[in-house]
């Protein structure tokens, strides 16, 4: 069996009925008050070369670097992103 095949449009219509069957587009949107109610944590750039740490650096939502000293939110799953 060959990994390295290329997708075709039964492929393609597949995929399409996983993502709608994917339970995440059943979540809601935070509300402002439960946004508002997040901490709110003063970034310091992770100790070494930094080379396992992009997304512990980077804002997941704009993809900007994070400056050192800046205030960030904190998801209680442990992503950040700029307040």
């Amino acid at each position: 069996m060959s990994d390295d095949r290329d997708f075709g449009s039964e492929d393609y219509e597949m995929l399409l009925a996983l993502d709608d069957e994917t339970p995440t587009k059943q979540l809601q949107r935070a509300t402002l008050s439960e946004l508002r109610s997040l901490p709110v944590i003063d970034f310091v750039a992770p100790a070494g070369d930094g080379s396992r740490d992009e997304g512990r650096v980077t804002c997941l939502i704009c993809l900007e670097r994070f400056a050192e000293g800046e205030k960030l939110k904190l998801l209680p799953c442990l992503h950040r992103f700029h307040r």
